[in-house]
């Protein structure tokens, strides 16, 4: 299951798209995160390329993580940036149900 930045998913197999993989306010969807900086400023943001989620027994493979930036941001008028992450879930066949949670750090370089 492929979640892009934009929201929109795409699965390959019998995966149910409709399960609740990635948590986000609204259910499934990309991570989000609210940068704030000086207005108009531009910026360039860094996400790992994977990472690892579990329900505490089991674990999945989060890789290929991309994001609404490309390869330079900017921040509004009111110095604020919605940046949105997307990556494709390795599921396997016989994937323990739950809910998976996992972390990564997103670093900003102000420009």
């Amino acid at each position: 299951m492929t979640i892009n930045p934009d929201g929109s998913i795409s699965a390959t197999g019998e995966l149910n798209t409709t399960m609740n993989y990635f948590s986000s306010p609204d259910g499934r969807g990309p991570a989000r995160f609210r940068i704030q900086g000086t207005n108009n400023r531009m910026f360039i943001p860094f996400i790992p390329n994977r990472l690892t989620i579990t329900n505490g027994t089991s674990t999945m493979l989060v890789d290929r993580l991309d994001d609404n930036v490309f390869p330079i941001g900017r921040f509004d008028a009111n110095g604020r940036f919605i940046y949105q992450v997307g990556g494709r879930l390795n599921v396997s066949a016989n994937q323990e149900p739950g809910h998976y949670r996992g972390e990564f750090t997103l670093t900003v370089l102000f420009l």
